[in-house]
């Protein structure tokens, strides 16, 4: 409200001076996105989130049941992939953390410090000059009731909206990278599984049971990487509009500004990082997918499946024609997060921003 009031003071002004409160328009509305679908679909992360904690696809795998030579070993080097994998997590999660609340912290900080010392100096003169963590203007109270306490009022509703984006920013993208980094884990146990399929420590008779259970962990990655993608494929469509936009007119801002304002450049840094934080924790993690799920027909290959009986060789040919298919992150359907999707982003970003300019 107080951000949407601001601009329509400010319509018939040049763009560049409401450029920071369309900024935080689009960051309020994509934390009302993120809010709504916690609320839509908290059932589903929940149950997603317990799975990849207790690791229950590989707990309710029947291979550990089979009699297998040496299986401590293999056991040993399936905790050794998960290790790395929560290893992986924590660092996602830390520099997500660290990103997030450096810009929210920044927004806070600076204007707390600002009003106390505007109130300690200038108190006494009758010429209190207050403001807000970013651009925003609230009408109700103009001319009504004192004067600090109406600002008190407005700076909470203000404070409240970072909290919500803060939380709603982290938790967003700390369930996808970590539901993306347990598939991407699910992906290598199995191509582990796969490469002792033909060897010494799967005997012969258990071989075919060996291959199937193989494929239902397979079937169960898929599962799982089906509900992670439908649960953010249309929300990160609008994510991915609303970096590129916030991208292209913080670069705006920060070429018109950069040398007037004090600190602008340390803000516009630590928002810049923070949005393409985010876009790197989908598009990097919807990439490392990808190319994992594309390295599984080769690793089924490369065993030794042509010595085998011919039940053998029929549950591999299966499991080739079943793993072809790349496993993709999808963002509406439109694009993948991948590599070459984060390159157009930013790409756009550029572009928008260059025309932004030559309209100047």
């Amino acid at each position: 409200m107080g951000q949407l009031h601001y601009l329509w003071l400010r319509r018939h002004q040049a763009f560049d001076s409401y450029v920071e409160a369309i900024i935080i328009v689009l960051q309020v509305l994509m934390t009302l996105w993120k809010l709504w679908i916690f609320t839509d679909s908290q059932d589903i992360m929940h149950d997603m989130t317990q799975s990849v904690q207790n690791s229950q696809i590989l707990e309710d795998l029947e291979i550990f049941n089979l009699d297998l030579k040496d299986k401590h070993k293999i056991i040993n080097e399936i905790c050794q992939i998960l290790k790395q994998s929560w290893m992986d997590i924590k660092m996602q999660l830390l520099v997500l953390r660290m990103t997030v609340f450096a810009i929210c912290s920044w927004y806070s900080g600076c204007s707390l410090v600002i009003n106390i010392r505007n109130f300690w100096f200038n108190s006494l003169e009758g010429n209190f000059y207050s403001q807000f963590p970013f651009p925003a203007s609230f009408p109700i109270w103009y001319g009504h009731g004192h004067r600090l306490l109406a600002f008190i009022v407005e700076y909470f509703i203000i404070t409240m909206e970072i909290y919500l984006a803060t939380v709603a920013s982290i938790t967003y993208s700390a369930i996808f990278s970590v539901g993306s980094v347990h598939c991407l884990t699910l992906l290598r146990v199995l191509r582990k599984l796969i490469s002792y399929s033909t060897t010494d420590h799967v005997p012969p008779e258990v071989r075919v049971k060996y291959m199937e259970v193989c494929i239902k962990l397979h079937q169960e990655i898929l599962k799982f990487c089906n509900e992670l993608n439908s649960l953010y494929k249309m929300s990160t469509l609008g994510l991915f509009a609303e970096c590129c936009l916030v991208i292209c007119m913080l670069t705006f801002k920060a070429s018109l500004d950069v040398g007037d304002e004090k600190f602008f450049a340390v803000k516009v840094a630590l928002y810049l990082s923070a949005a393409l934080y985010e876009l790197i924790v989908f598009c990097i993690n919807g990439q490392r997918i990808s190319s994992e799920s594309d390295l599984l027909p080769f690793a089924i290959y490369d065993c030794l499946w042509y010595n085998e009986d011919s039940q053998f060789q029929f549950l591999t040919q299966i499991m080739i024609l079943r793993s072809n298919h790349s496993i993709a992150m999808d963002a509406g359907g439109l694009a993948r997060m991948s590599n070459v999707t984060l390159s157009t982003i930013i790409r756009s970003s550029v572009s928008y921003f260059l025309f932004l300019r030559n309209c100047m």
